[in-house]
């Protein structure tokens, strides 16, 4: 998997629950601003997080092969924004967020009740473990 492949979809799994699943705010899929401080590798282990917590989901292989197939059909999209030289940062980022927000709906179809409980309980769980840092 390519990073923004990863990138996006450990976008989807953060911004599941921003919907309203446990408020949760998430990181931008988007290339980092240049005044992000965050070490590179703290910025990539968002992404390798997220992947961990569908590992544990235990995804059928049509779920797999469905959620991959939604996140290749939305990168040209994505790609496109970010490559429009005619759109303001502000612009680019509302149209990233309209993506993330679609992919992150999108998800939660091909994820069955239990499995988007189980989801729920995992970022309610890492958000109280930031809380007590």
């Amino acid at each position: 998997m390519n990073t923004f492949t990863l990138r996006l979809f450990g976008g989807c799994a953060a911004a599941v629950l921003s919907i309203g699943l446990c408020g949760a705010a998430f990181a931008q899929a988007a290339p980092a601003p240049a005044g992000d401080t965050a070490p590179k590798a703290a910025r990539a282990g968002r992404g390798q997080r997220d992947r961990g917590m569908f590992k544990q989901l235990n995804l059928t292989s049509d779920q797999k092969a469905k959620l991959k197939t939604l996140r290749d059909s939305l990168k040209p999209r994505r790609e496109a924004v970010m490559s429009n030289a005619s759109l303001s940062e502000a612009d680019k980022k509302a149209q990233l967020k309209a993506l993330r927000t679609e992919l992150r709906e999108k998800t939660l179809q091909v994820l069955t009740p239990e499995q988007r409980e189980k989801l729920k309980a995992q970022r309610a769980e890492m958000k109280s473990k930031r809380e007590a840092k």
